[in-house]
């Protein structure tokens, strides 16, 4: 749970330094290939991404496990032992019963991660400043630059909101099969 823990800022400054010419992540590599690697991670776009990609991951999994782990402990176990009882195999035991009843919990925990991921800053800004070029711009770093360089306040505040009328519809209509699910249900 310790990255989770971490304030995104310093978890952003950490891996701008690992992911340095003469880093950690390159001396592993060259250890690795027993050879010289010098890669410029966050000076090529397809390389930032990666870097910004890893920073993410490694800082928001803890959250998502947490969220799999306790949908996972609160499955009934009688439908798991039922199935046992009639000789389903570990796959069709998850295909049949595990994967169906944890559905509604991975569509919320991806929901989740995704208004994380819309809203990413810190790693992004203190890695990269959105460059190179636009490249590991986000929508929060594209928002920043137009508030605070071009002082856009109206237009950085209708954009807003504008995201916020647009992850609500996008979670609404990911939220649809777990109503009618319970429709069905009840």
């Amino acid at each position: 749970l310790m990255p989770m823990m971490i304030v995104p800022a310093v978890a952003g400054f950490t891996f701008y330094m690992l992911f340095q010419g003469q880093g950690p992540v390159n001396s592993a590599l060259s250890f690795f290939a027993f050879r010289e690697v010098s890669i410029l991670w966050l000076q090529g776009r397809a390389s930032a991404i990666i870097a910004i990609m890893i920073a993410d991951i490694w800082q928001w999994s803890p959250f998502m496990f947490l969220i799999l782990l306790s949908g996972l402990m609160a499955l009934p176990e009688d439908q798991i032992n039922a199935a046992i009882i009639l000789g389903a195999s570990k796959w069709q035991r998850f295909r049949m019963v595990l994967f169906p009843l944890m559905k509604p919990i991975i569509i919320i925990s991806l929901i989740f991660r995704g208004m994380e991921a819309v809203k990413i800053f810190d790693a992004i800004w203190l890695m990269t400043t959105g460059g190179p070029g636009t490249a590991t711009e986000s929508i929060s770093v594209y928002m920043y630059k137009h508030g605070f360089k071009h002082l856009k306040w109206s237009w950085v505040a209708a954009g807003g909101v504008l995201i916020l009328i647009l992850i609500t519809l996008i979670s609404m209509q990911a939220l649809k099969p777990i109503k009618k699910q319970e429709e069905q249900s009840a």
